[in-house]
């Protein structure tokens, strides 16, 4: 079966479902003028419920993005959030088009949506002061559980292979 068929999957780059009455976002956002991109969408309810969407079930989240400097840079970003029936698909404009050429033309991939725990690991092995053994032991700890070979998405990147993405 694939994911990338059903219209409201959850992915990231491709073509977004969107309402058949959206204008694509456009104009100027900081030093970038034309069309966002598309970066990915988001089904609402495969996410644990929280305040910051009160309407998780049949709610679409998709988001675009103007341009960014560089990777280690704030994004200019544009996110709306769609009931998922009458949703379809709806082909990117063309790179002429679009306010960051980098950005166009993402290849689809499928997200699979786990739940996780986010560490402040500075801060905790900030917190272990003098105590060497223990600011190791945890240290080791961060690299066993931020293994090599995942990347984040919303997150700073790790080294990232294959078409496993978890955010």
């Amino acid at each position: 079966d694939d994911p990338y068929a059903t219209v409201g999957s959850n992915r990231m780059g491709g073509e977004p479902d969107l309402p058949p009455d959206f204008e694509w976002p456009q104009g100027e956002r900081g030093e970038f003028s034309g069309k966002a991109a598309f970066i990915g969408q988001l089904r609402l309810q495969d996410l644990p419920p929280c305040d910051l969407f009160p309407k998780q079930e049949n709610t679409l989240l998709s988001i675009f993005c103007f341009g960014s400097e560089a990777a280690a840079d704030p994004a200019e970003v544009a996110a709306y959030l769609f009931d998922l029936d009458g949703l379809e698909r709806r082909p990117c404009p063309p790179a002429t088009e679009c306010s960051d050429e980098y950005l166009v033309d993402l290849n689809p991939v499928a997200v699979d949506l786990q739940p996780t725990v986010s560490i402040d690991w500075s801060a905790a092995i900030e917190s272990l002061g003098d105590d060497s053994d223990a600011s190791d032991r945890l240290f080791d700890a961060q690299y066993e559980v931020e293994s090599p070979g995942i990347g984040t998405v919303f997150g700073a990147p790790t080294d990232h292979s294959g078409d496993d993405l978890r955010v």
